[in-house]
Parts: structure tokens; C-alpha cells; sequence
């Protein structure tokens, strides 16, 4: 498995690092976490998306920090298959929805439905889903709208657009890979991490594979150097293998 941070920011882009996405090939699959505006910086990796015919783009919520990037993915993928999972009802009312309202004729020229060679679209809960023999698991998070925790294969465990809660620390805790955000240093904004708090789960459950993601935009480069002091900070075009 290896995974490129492609947007490691929270909420908005700043000094080169952009919002929420993440490239990951495994079993013979190119897998997106996410499609914030960080899948602009797929540019640099022609190599890797040749090899490919199909890609698989996993949502964790539509808030337009995390599916911006749907408007650029023709760009990249205009003669792929192009698969994008996201939630369904009961928690949102569908992805087409949600994508066709994002991609309105009135804010950008053409439908997110018009997507690649071939689009296929595909609704999720918590009993989770598969991408052929990679198994992908789905937990509930802790934020404004629906968010959702997402374990590929029991190897990377994503955790963006939540409050710390327990349940992705005991999945994250035995996977390779622990992707979590970190907002703030002190005090938990609501459905946001602070790292004072995930510093003690981080304790709790003796977690020794945890990656920041989904980064406060606003912190220094002298801030992010402290954190790194702590728990290493994922920047972009950092590759995890």
C-alpha cells in the first residue's frame, strides 16, 4: 500500500498545502480519500494515474472542502471509470444530488454526472462496502453535518470533520496508518480536534502510527514545528508505504 497526501489542509488552502485528499494505490486499485481542492496537485503524478483505467473516490461528507475537486476530476479522468462512493439516506438524501447541486449549471459548466468515460456512484452506511477485494469499513463520527471514519483493508484508518471520539482511536489504533485531523491546540471546537485531547486518546490506547491531517490553515510554520514534536504532521506531497 501506498498512500500520497495530495491536500492535507483543513477548510481552505494556504502556503502551497490544499484541502482534504489523498491517493492511495493498493491491490491493483487507485483509491482518492476524499476530493478536496488537493486533487489539483494530481498533475505531478501522471505516471501513477497511467497505470491506471479505473478510479475509486471515496467521500467522507460533502462539505465543499472535502468534494471541491469533483468539479476538476475530468481533468484527470475524462477516459476512466470513475467511481465515487459517498453516504446515503438516512443520513444525506443521495450522492447525485448533492453532486448535481454542487456542479449547477449556474456555478460551473458542466455536471458532476458527466464525469469520466464511465460513472458509477455508489451509496453507503455503516455496514460498509467493498472495491472488489478490498473491504472498506464506515464508523459515525462526531460533527456538524454526517461525517464518517473510513478503514481501507485494516490499513489506513481516516478521521477528518470530527471531534475526537473513541471509536476511531480503537480503529485506528492497529492499523499502519492513522490519519486524524487536528483544529486546534488547546479546546475542541464543535466536530473538530484539538491535539491536547488527541494527545491523551493517543496515551489511552497507545497509539504509535498517528498522522495529523486536515490541518489548521492558519498555524505558522513554527506552530506546525512544535506539533511535529509531538505527532508528525502530514504535509502535501508526503507518500506514507
Amino acid at each position: 500500500m501506498k498512500l500520497t497526501a495530495l491536500g492535507t489542509n483543513g477548510w481552505m488552502p494556504t502556503n502551497n498545502q490544499k484541502t482534504s485528499c489523498f491517493l492511495i494505490e493498493h491491490k491493483g486499485y487507485l483509491i482518492i480519500l476524499d476530493c478536496g481542492n488537493g486533487i489539483s496537485n494530481l498533475y505531478k503524478y501522471e505516471d501513477i494515474l497511467k497505470n491506471y483505467k479505473h478510479v475509486h473516490i471515496i467521500l467522507t461528507h460533502y462539505h465543499l472542502d472535502h468534494i471541491i475537486g469533483i468539479m476538476y476530476l475530468n481533468n484527470f479522468f475524462k477516459n476512466y471509470n470513475v467511481h465515487i462512493y459517498g453516504p446515503g439516506k438516512p443520513y444525506y438524501s443521495s450522492i447525485a444530488d448533492k453532486l448535481s447541486t454542487l456542479t449547477d449549471e449556474d456555478f460551473f459548466y458542466k455536471s458532476a454526472l458527466n464525469t469520466g468515460r464511465i460513472l458509477t456512484l455508489t451509496e453507503y452506511d455503516l455496514s460498509g462496502f467493498n472495491i472488489g477485494d478490498v473491504e472498506v469499513k464506515v464508523n459515525l463520527q462526531d460533527h456538524s453535518n454526517y461525517s464518517f471514519g473510513i478503514t481501507i483493508d485494516d490499513q489506513i484508518h481516516y478521521a477528518v470533520d470530527t471531534s475526537v471520539i473513541e471509536d476511531n482511536f480503537i480503529l485506528g489504533k492497529d492499523v499502519k496508518f492513522f490519519l486524524h485531523e487536528c483544529c486546534n491546540m488547546e479546546k475542541e471546537k464543535s466536530g473538530h480536534s484539538s491535539l491536547k485531547d488527541i494527545l491523551a486518546m493517543k496515551n489511552t490506547y497507545k497509539v504509535d502510527n498517528l498522522y495529523l491531517v486536515h490541518k489548521n490553515p492558519t498555524w505558522s510554520d513554527e506552530s506546525l514545528e512544535t506539533i511535529k514534536k509531538e505527532i508528525p504532521v502530514l504535509m502535501d506531497g508526503d507518500i506514507l508505504e
